[in-house]
């Protein structure tokens, strides 16, 4: 007779992407009267487990219980109804054997299979970071996102399950996504929409022949996108240690602005577009990276310039925008279409 208990912990969804241990173990039993119970009921790997004993139909008192832990002997005592050990780190197997001879000079043998389970999630998305960002791509609303299942998944003999034979169920804020799902399916990949404000990912990976469940989920955060300017020197080239807001006094004959579009939808960059306005009126972008615009100050009179720009993606509907006064002593003229 076998019986089969899957013990899945699940953790609470998080924007971090935390591995999932899942836990099964199969027990096979010579007779129903010789009842093993198993604490905690949701051991993680690397926990301290107790297999405690009952019996139904016949008494332990004054019984010799031999304990096997993976085939060597550890414990052969008169009452000895419990035994703790530790399980192994995810990917590995513990095997608990239990014999003793009941009423009647019956046998009775307990065998339990641990199998501890680990499954990882990693993201990314093709939002705009600029070159050398050392953060992570966020997901912006419109944009993209894989999602990676990463398994580790042992047999019984604790030779590692390969991804194709493992299925792998996906959902997406509760709802089944079969025909992304299957054997060796460990990718998800989905579009967000302009009004979303998170996505809720969960995968359950699991293979029935070894009865092993494992499963893992996340709440992505999406993150509006934000525009931020810098100054782009031709020999230094952009000072990303410091951004321009408020106000930017011009001392030198000119300069040339970079315009970042920090998380905006990247996966079609041809519909990209940038808008450089100077006291409301438009003004022409460089032809070589739009993204940059260059300013002279011109012979005349001092005074301030109203500068806004802004940057948007026509497919996903996005468009941000930034705007700061430039100061200079002369009048400011731009130099793009020069």
């Amino acid at each position: 007779m076998k019986k089969l208990f899957l013990i899945t912990i699940l953790f609470s969804f998080l924007i971090i992407f935390l591995p999932i241990t899942s836990l099964a173990y199969v027990e096979e039993s010579e007779g129903s009267d010789l009842i093993a119970t198993v604490s905690p009921e949701n051991p993680k790997a690397g926990e301290i487990v107790t297999i405690s004993l009952r019996s139904f139909g016949f008494s332990l008192t004054g019984k010799v219980i031999n304990w096997k832990v993976n085939g060597k002997p550890t414990v052969s005592a008169l009452g000895a109804t419990s035994y703790s050990f530790q399980l192994g780190k995810p990917g590995t197997t513990v095997t608990v054997e239990i014999n003793l001879v009941g009423d009647n000079y019956i046998p009775k043998k307990k065998t339990l299979y641990f199998q501890s389970s680990d499954l990882d999630l990693i993201w990314q998305t093709d939002s705009y970071v600029p070159p050398f960002y050392q953060g992570k791509a966020l997901p912006s609303p419109g944009s993209t996102i894989k999602v990676l299942a990463i398994p580790v998944m042992v047999d019984r003999l604790g030779k590692k399950i390969p991804i194709g034979s493992i299925f792998f169920d996906w959902k997406k804020d509760g709802r089944s996504y079969s025909e992304s799902s299957g054997l060796g399916r460990n990718f998800f990949v989905f579009k967000t929409s302009p009004g979303d404000s998170s996505a809720v990912i969960g995968v359950e990976a699991s293979v029935n022949k070894e009865k092993l469940i494992a499963a893992a989920g996340t709440n992505i955060v999406l993150k509006q996108p934000t525009l931020l300017l810098y100054e782009n020197k031709a020999l230094d080239g952009t000072a990303y240690q410091k951004t321009i807001t408020g106000e930017y006094d011009l001392y030198n004959s000119e300069v040339t602005i970079k315009a970042e579009p920090y998380f905006l939808n990247w996966t079609n960059p041809s519909s990209v577009f940038y808008k450089w306005l100077v006291n409301g009126d438009t003004i022409s972008n460089n032809p070589q990276d739009p993204s940059l615009t260059t300013f002279r100050q011109q012979a005349g009179t001092e005074g301030v310039g109203n500068i806004s720009v802004s940057v948007g993606n026509k497919d996903a509907g996005q468009q941000i925008t930034n705007n700061f006064i430039i100061k200079f002593g002369k009048s400011l003229i731009n130099i793009n279409g020069q």
